[in-house]
Protein backbone atom coordinates (compact mmCIF):
# COMPACT_ATOMS: atom_id res chain seq x y z
CA UNK A 1 0.00 0.00 0.00
CA UNK A 2 2.76 2.65 0.92
CA UNK A 3 4.70 1.72 -2.21
CA UNK A 4 1.60 2.14 -4.24
CA UNK A 5 0.59 5.59 -2.25
CA UNK A 6 4.13 6.94 -3.13
CA UNK A 7 4.04 6.10 -6.62
CA UNK A 8 0.91 7.81 -6.89
CA UNK A 9 2.18 11.19 -5.51
CA UNK A 10 5.27 11.09 -7.82
CA UNK A 11 3.05 10.62 -10.60
CA UNK A 12 0.52 13.44 -9.69
CA UNK A 13 3.02 15.67 -8.94
CA UNK A 14 5.01 15.69 -11.81
CA UNK A 15 2.07 16.14 -13.70
CA UNK A 16 1.22 18.89 -11.66
CA UNK A 17 4.62 20.66 -12.15
CA UNK A 18 4.85 20.07 -15.66
CA UNK A 19 1.50 21.92 -15.82
CA UNK A 20 -0.30 18.56 -17.58
CA UNK A 21 -2.77 18.57 -14.42
CA UNK A 22 -3.71 21.16 -12.83
CA UNK A 23 -5.84 22.12 -9.89
CA UNK A 24 -7.57 24.79 -12.27
CA UNK A 25 -8.15 22.23 -15.04
CA UNK A 26 -10.48 20.34 -12.43
CA UNK A 27 -12.15 23.70 -11.30
CA UNK A 28 -15.12 22.82 -13.96
CA UNK A 29 -15.71 19.93 -11.95
CA UNK A 30 -14.80 20.77 -8.46
CA UNK A 31 -15.20 23.99 -6.46
CA UNK A 32 -11.98 24.59 -5.85
CA UNK A 33 -8.96 25.90 -8.22
CA UNK A 34 -7.52 28.88 -9.56
CA UNK A 35 -7.47 31.22 -13.09
CA UNK A 36 -4.80 30.01 -15.27
CA UNK A 37 -1.91 32.28 -15.55
CA UNK A 38 -1.61 31.92 -19.39
CA UNK A 39 -4.28 33.89 -20.52
CA UNK A 40 -4.73 34.74 -24.32
CA UNK A 41 -3.72 38.49 -24.83
CA UNK A 42 -3.17 40.30 -28.39
CA UNK A 43 -1.80 43.86 -28.79
CA UNK A 44 -0.77 45.55 -32.00
CA UNK A 45 1.41 48.25 -32.70
CA UNK A 46 2.02 50.61 -36.11
CA UNK A 47 5.38 52.77 -36.45
CA UNK A 48 5.58 56.04 -38.88
CA UNK A 49 9.04 54.02 -39.73
CA UNK A 50 11.48 51.08 -38.97
CA UNK A 51 14.78 50.83 -39.72
CA UNK A 52 16.15 48.18 -37.31
CA UNK A 53 15.00 45.61 -35.28
CA UNK A 54 16.17 44.02 -32.39
CA UNK A 55 14.78 41.08 -30.93
CA UNK A 56 15.76 38.82 -27.88
CA UNK A 57 13.20 36.36 -26.90
CA UNK A 58 12.78 33.13 -24.87
CA UNK A 59 9.89 31.55 -26.99
CA UNK A 60 8.08 33.01 -29.96
CA UNK A 61 6.94 32.58 -33.36
CA UNK A 62 8.04 35.52 -35.62
CA UNK A 63 7.00 36.18 -38.76
CA UNK A 64 8.19 39.27 -40.60
CA UNK A 65 6.23 39.74 -43.89
CA UNK A 66 5.25 42.24 -46.15
CA UNK A 67 2.59 45.09 -45.84
CA UNK A 68 1.34 48.65 -46.57
CA UNK A 69 2.66 50.30 -43.09
CA UNK A 70 5.31 49.76 -40.56
CA UNK A 71 3.33 47.41 -37.67
CA UNK A 72 3.91 44.65 -34.97
CA UNK A 73 1.02 42.58 -33.29
CA UNK A 74 1.41 39.91 -30.80
CA UNK A 75 -1.13 37.14 -29.92
CA UNK A 76 -0.49 34.44 -27.19
CA UNK A 77 -0.63 33.65 -23.70
CA UNK A 78 0.12 36.94 -21.60
CA UNK A 79 3.10 35.24 -19.66
CA UNK A 80 4.83 34.85 -22.27
CA UNK A 81 4.14 38.73 -23.80
CA UNK A 82 7.03 40.23 -24.88
CA UNK A 83 7.42 44.17 -24.45
CA UNK A 84 8.36 45.89 -27.77
CA UNK A 85 9.65 49.22 -27.06
CA UNK A 86 10.17 52.20 -30.32
CA UNK A 87 13.34 54.13 -30.53
CA UNK A 88 14.65 56.52 -32.86
CA UNK A 89 13.18 53.98 -35.90
CA UNK A 90 14.62 50.55 -33.73
CA UNK A 91 12.00 48.46 -33.04
CA UNK A 92 13.47 46.05 -30.14
CA UNK A 93 11.36 43.22 -28.67
CA UNK A 94 12.70 41.53 -25.52
CA UNK A 95 10.98 38.79 -23.80
CA UNK A 96 12.19 37.55 -20.93
CA UNK A 97 13.98 34.69 -20.43
CA UNK A 98 13.02 32.68 -17.56
CA UNK A 99 11.77 29.85 -18.78
CA UNK A 100 12.93 28.05 -15.17
CA UNK A 101 9.28 28.56 -13.85
CA UNK A 102 7.55 28.21 -17.23
CA UNK A 103 4.80 25.58 -16.64
CA UNK A 104 4.48 22.89 -19.40
CA UNK A 105 0.43 24.15 -19.48
CA UNK A 106 1.87 28.13 -20.21
CA UNK A 107 3.79 26.42 -23.52
CA UNK A 108 0.69 25.51 -25.11
CA UNK A 109 -0.63 27.61 -27.28
CA UNK A 110 1.06 29.93 -29.75
CA UNK A 111 2.93 33.27 -29.34
CA UNK A 112 3.03 34.70 -32.22
CA UNK A 113 4.94 37.90 -33.23
CA UNK A 114 4.17 39.60 -36.71
CA UNK A 115 6.27 42.16 -37.57
CA UNK A 116 4.98 43.88 -41.29
CA UNK A 117 7.42 45.77 -43.42
CA UNK A 118 6.51 47.53 -46.89
CA UNK A 119 8.04 45.95 -49.85
CA UNK A 120 10.51 49.01 -50.85
CA UNK A 121 11.90 49.34 -47.28
CA UNK A 122 15.35 48.23 -46.55
CA UNK A 123 16.32 48.08 -43.15
CA UNK A 124 19.71 49.44 -41.58
CA UNK A 125 19.81 46.00 -39.37
CA UNK A 126 17.94 42.96 -37.97
CA UNK A 127 19.03 40.81 -35.05
CA UNK A 128 16.56 37.96 -33.78
CA UNK A 129 18.36 36.17 -30.85
CA UNK A 130 15.83 33.47 -29.98
CA UNK A 131 15.73 30.78 -27.79
CA UNK A 132 13.22 28.65 -28.26
CA UNK A 133 10.80 29.36 -31.92
CA UNK A 134 10.37 30.04 -35.04
CA UNK A 135 11.85 32.67 -37.41
CA UNK A 136 9.42 32.89 -41.14
CA UNK A 137 10.96 36.03 -43.10
CA UNK A 138 8.93 36.71 -46.34
CA UNK A 139 10.33 39.43 -48.73
CA UNK A 140 12.58 41.47 -46.31
CA UNK A 141 15.62 43.36 -47.75
CA UNK A 142 18.37 43.89 -45.10
CA UNK A 143 22.00 45.37 -44.50
CA UNK A 144 23.05 43.42 -41.87
CA UNK A 145 21.16 40.57 -40.35
CA UNK A 146 22.47 38.32 -37.14
CA UNK A 147 19.47 35.62 -36.56
CA UNK A 148 19.83 32.94 -33.94
CA UNK A 149 17.45 30.28 -33.26
CA UNK A 150 18.96 27.97 -30.63
CA UNK A 151 15.83 25.60 -31.26
CA UNK A 152 13.96 25.81 -33.43
CA UNK A 153 13.55 26.27 -37.68
CA UNK A 154 14.84 29.37 -40.00
CA UNK A 155 13.15 30.25 -42.84
CA UNK A 156 13.49 32.93 -45.62
CA UNK A 157 11.60 33.87 -48.56
CA UNK A 158 12.74 36.62 -51.01
CA UNK A 159 15.47 37.78 -48.15
CA UNK A 160 18.24 39.54 -49.13
CA UNK A 161 21.34 41.29 -47.35
CA UNK A 162 24.22 42.49 -47.62
CA UNK A 163 25.81 40.72 -44.80
CA UNK A 164 24.06 37.42 -43.19
CA UNK A 165 25.38 35.41 -40.16
CA UNK A 166 22.59 32.44 -39.30
CA UNK A 167 22.79 30.11 -36.53
CA UNK A 168 20.24 27.16 -35.57
CA UNK A 169 21.72 24.93 -33.30
CA UNK A 170 19.06 22.81 -33.14
CA UNK A 171 17.11 23.28 -35.97
CA UNK A 172 16.91 23.68 -40.23
CA UNK A 173 17.61 26.97 -41.84
CA UNK A 174 15.70 27.37 -44.75
CA UNK A 175 16.24 29.40 -48.10
CA UNK A 176 13.70 30.10 -50.78
CA UNK A 177 12.93 32.32 -53.44
CA UNK A 178 9.21 32.72 -54.61
CA UNK A 179 9.94 30.46 -57.68
CA UNK A 180 11.78 27.44 -55.73
CA UNK A 181 9.56 27.24 -52.43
Amino acid sequence: VLTFLTVLAIVFGTLYHVGMMSFHSWSQHFPFGSSSSSKETAFGETYERISAIDIDAAMLEITIQPGETYAADYKGTSRQTPTLTYRNGTLTVKQEDDLRFLKWKDMRGDAKLTITIPDSAKLDSLNIDLSMGEVLIHTLSVKQADISASMGNVEMTDFSADSLLVDASMGNVEVYTEKNK
